[in-house]
């Protein structure tokens, strides 16, 4: 296979016996090497001619110095503000200036007229089609369309000039400025410029080349193909149709891709299987077969698991692409303490217990904070306090970045101590050594860029700010460049072949990205203006595509067909290309993950001898909700009565399930209870209702603690709390007129032996309410949660269903209920129900037996025998606890 590379070197070294005054200009930096290469295996002797990335060139005829990323956004600040009488907030403006500088950026690569174009985006015209569309806010919304786009004119000249001023200039600056001065840079230069390799030129880079080839000094060398140059609709050869009309001399056109090739699509499961396969495919390699093989990542998030699913015969790799600083556990620590002081900012001066969780529990650095994080979890845990002031903290190695810091100015500072102290506190690896190395440097940035700029109060926009410099950040792998297996990027690829390709994630919205456009101009006028789209950007991709494959012998195309993941498991619209348009036959392989059966199907808890110790145990002290838990599940039952597992005691900031109707009760409890036997009258609820906010409010502080009662969702929570308790109280008004209500006890404790056959049970419980009405005495369970009033309504002929049917739970409570008070109280009969308090629609629900809601002990005992039925279940050796579907 000869190279596209070898075939320039050839043509340049036939045109050229001495290279001294030659220059060669490439799309990337990492085609060089291999030019080098490939002249000095031609025997070439001389001096070898000059290697220029495009990007090296314009800078090289420009007179500008390339400012980008967070330096250029406080420079755009600094005209922002002279031009504009009502600047917004730093905070504010790096919300869209990035998408405007973009913009900026494109119009003068593309050599677009600035001021029309910004005058027809405002234009009268437009707007009258644009408001006809929108009903609400029209004037508005159109003042704003019209001033952003005025401002975007004035802005747009005025930081041309403020950055020329300064010698400085953003990409597209830098490649109009090459433009003009590209025939002074001919006048004082001798060398002969050859581009290789080049597919998409932006306007501004054509016309300098154009100048170039008039002047004959300089000449195209094109990587295409026949199969897309020559098909007017194949996307990948879009910009090489372009060029074959309006640049002189066109060469070289292959027809390799048509060439006979082995192509394979491989439809892995998920994202990290798409390394596993890479690396099986690997495995099977001979040492020869490596040295010529590529590994494409399209998604290049997917080097760490490829790195480490490389097989042992793979002893050389030379990874173009670095790993992204902001994926390594490092940037977690960091990030968490920004976090920290970002969110402290929101809650008065206190540090959160969750980001301070974030910094202690980090495995690289949380052996120095083992102990104070014990101290500060038991706290959390027992007083359930959710912030600490930084005062409350005592660290003793490396705590200055758990001060109340003011600014992120004093953070950044203590960020470098706490850097320059790590080393001497732990002995670091090399790897280690070298982020801290890189996070430094990203602190040192951010410190110069405010002391020059202006001081940053807001923790937030500094965390932004971080982020964007983090994010450009990359750990770079160190390797010869020609040895082993090549990992590349996609971008990587251009002018390299290999005879054989392995790519990961050719899915739809990785190759190509699709409609991702990152712009406020709109589609037409990107198109109007010969602005790239995203349907230029796809021809980009596709080109890379075919040109990866197109000299190659072998691929294997992998993607990824999880639907829940990036992409949504669809194959790439190039890979169906392939399949319905190319001359080569494409083998389908699907790969799933392998389903283990399980050996051995849980059949339940067997009931040892300890267990049933337990179960004697229970039994002289039986809650009527731990027979509720059985006949709901029995497993429940095992595990919270029996082996005594419970939920571990963690933070409540917000009031749970359980902790709201703890909260009712009591507050019911303390409400009535001056109150107990006397007849309850208006006058009393008047002072009942009074009394309440002052309850509830002491309350929620007694489960919740310092001020968490009042923060947040609690907030909601209190209300509905509140409502609760003034629904319970509106029905005892309504139900105690024209009626005698006294209230007899309130969480009451009961106990009662039970004897059936040769079963012998103690029953405990707490009776929420007991009352009369109309000198009948009423057992209250209240119930805060979901309630149906036929879960304690038991029908003729189906008592069994108490044993069996997990709705009848709450009968089983209140039949215990009853059977306690009437124990005591042998002549009485006895009412036991429900007090439903989620719906003030919904009244007392009574427990009814064949139509009768009045209980006395010999009306019980039917109900009780059932209830002694489960009980002889439970205690059964041969019935194991199963769970209950």
């Amino acid at each position: 296979m000869k190279s596209f590379i070898s075939n320039c070197t050839k043509e340049i070294l036939k045109n050229h016996s001495s290279l001294e005054k030659i220059s060669i200009v490439v799309p990337g930096n990492r085609s060089k090497q291999f030019f080098r290469s490939a002249i000095l295996s031609q025997n070439y002797t001389g001096v070898m001619p000059q290697f220029f990335s495009i990007e090296e060139l314009l800078s090289a005829v420009a007179d500008l110095v390339k400012i980008k990323g967070v330096p250029l956004w406080f420079e755009a600040y600094s005209v922002y503000k002279n031009i504009t009488e009502e600047a917004e907030s730093f905070e504010d403006f790096i919300k869209w200036i990035p998408t405007l500088l973009k913009d900026f950026d494109d119009i003068e690569n593309e050599s677009v007229d600035a001021k029309t174009l910004f005058q027809a985006l405002a234009s009268d015209e437009r707007m009258k089609i644009w408001s006809q569309e929108i009903e609400i806010g029209q004037n508005q919304i159109m003042q704003n369309y019209l001033g952003f786009w005025s401002m975007a004119e004035k802005f747009f000249k005025a930081l041309k000039i403020h950055l020329e001023n300064k010698g400085l200039g953003f990409r597209g600056m830098i490649a109009r400025q090459a433009v003009e001065n590209a025939e002074k840079y001919i006048e004082n230069n001798e060398d002969f410029y050859y581009f290789c390799g080049f597919n998409a030129l932006t306007k501004t880079e054509k016309l300098l080349i154009q100048k170039l080839i008039e002047t004959e000094r300089a000449a195209c060398l094109w990587d295409a193909d026949e199969y897309y140059l020559n098909d007017p609709i194949q996307e990948a050869g879009f910009f090489l149709r372009q060029h074959q009309k309006s640049l002189a001399s066109f060469q070289f056109v292959s027809h390799h891709f048509s060439e006979p090739k082995d192509f394979q699509v491989i439809q892995a499961p998920d994202q990290v299987s798409q390394a596993k396969i890479a690396g099986e495919i690997l495995s099977k390699l001979k040492p020869e077969q490596v040295a010529k093989t590529a590994l494409i990542l399209a998604d290049e998030q997917l080097l760490p698991a490829v790195l480490n699913s490389l097989p042992p015969n793979i002893e050389k790799v030379n990874v173009t692409m670095g790993i992204a600083l902001q994926n390594l556990p490092m940037a977690n620590f960091f990030r968490s303490v920004i976090e920290l002081h970002m969110n402290r900012d929101k809650f008065g001066g206190a540090f959160y217990y969750q980001n301070l969780f974030s910094v202690l529990k980090q495995n690289l650095f949380s052996e120095f904070y083992q102990d104070e994080f014990l101290k500060i979890n038991l706290e959390v845990q027992q007083k359930n306090k959710a912030f600490f002031q930084p005062s409350e903290l005592n660290f003793t190695k490396l705590a200055g970045i758990f001060k109340g810091l003011k600014n992120p100015k004093e953070l950044v500072r203590e960020l470098q101590k706490f850097i320059l102290e790590i080393k001497g506190f732990k002995n670091l690896t090399t790897f280690e050594k070298e982020c801290l190395y890189h996070f430094e440097s990203i602190f040192i940035q951010l410190e110069t860029l405010m002391h020059r700029n202006f001081e940053l109060e807001n923790f937030t926009t500094f965390y932004w700010l971080y982020k964007q410099i983090l994010a450009a950040e990359s750990l770079s792998f160190i390797g010869e460049p020609q040895q082993g297996l090549q990992i590349l990027g996609m971008l990587e690829t251009r002018l390299l072949d290999f005879e054989r390709v392995i790519m990961t994630s050719v899915n739809e919205g990785t190759l190509p990205l699709g409609r991702q456009e990152n712009t406020f101009i709109p589609f037409e006028f990107r198109k109007r203006s010969q602005l790239n789209t995203f349907l230029e950007n796809d021809a980009i991709y596709a080109y890379h595509f075919y040109h990866a494959v197109q000299r190659c012998q072998r691929a294997d195309f992998i993607y990824n067909s999880n639907t829940q993941s990036l992409g949504k498991g669809e194959k790439s619209r190039f890979l169906r290309q392939l399949e319905l348009e190319s001359p080569h036959q494409i083998q389908q392989v699907m790969l799933a993950p392998e389903k283990i059966k399980p050996t051995e199907i849980f059949q339940g808890f067997k009931k040892t001898p300890l267990i049933l110790n337990e179960i004697e145990s229970w039994k002289k002290r039986i809650s009527p909700s731990s027979l509720t838990a059985y006949v709901k599940n029995p497993i429940d039952f095992y595990q919270r009565y029996l082996l005594k597992i419970r939920d571990s005691d963690e933070l409540e900031e917000h009031a749970g399930f359980i902790t709201l109707g703890n909260i009712v009760h009591q507050c019911l409890e303390e409400l009535y209870r001056p109150y107990l036997n006397e007849i309850l009258t208006p006058q009393l609820y008047k002072k009942i209702k009074k009394h309440l906010p002052e309850v509830l409010h002491q309350k929620m502080i007694d489960h919740l603690l310092f001020d968490n009662a009042l923060r947040g969702k609690n907030i909601i929570i209190k209300s509905v709390i509140e409502e609760m308790l003034k629904n319970a109280i509106h029905k005892d008004e309504k139900s105690m007129q024209g009626q005698e209500l006294i209230l007899k006890g309130l969480e009451e404790k009961c106990s009662a032996t039970y004897l059936f056959q040769d079963l012998q049970v103690t029953f405990y419980g707490v009776i929420d309410r007991i009352d009369s009405y109309n000198g009948v005495h009423r057992l209250i369970d209240y119930k805060t949660g979901g309630f149906s009033a036929s879960n304690v309504e038991i029908k003729s002929g189906k008592i069994e269903d108490l044993q069996i049917n997990a709705n009848y739970a709450k009968a089983v409570q209140l039949i215990i209920y009853a059977y306690m008070f009437l124990s005591k109280n042998k002549t009485e009969k006895v009412m036991s129900g429900i007090f439903p308090l989620k719906h003030l629609s919904q009244d007392l629900t009574f427990l009814q037996y064949e139509q009768e809601y009045l209980f006395g002990i010999e009306e019980i005992e039917p109900l009780m025998a059932q209830v002694a039925s489960i009980i002889l279940e439970i205690q059964d050796p041969s019935i194991d606890f199963e769970e209950k579907i």
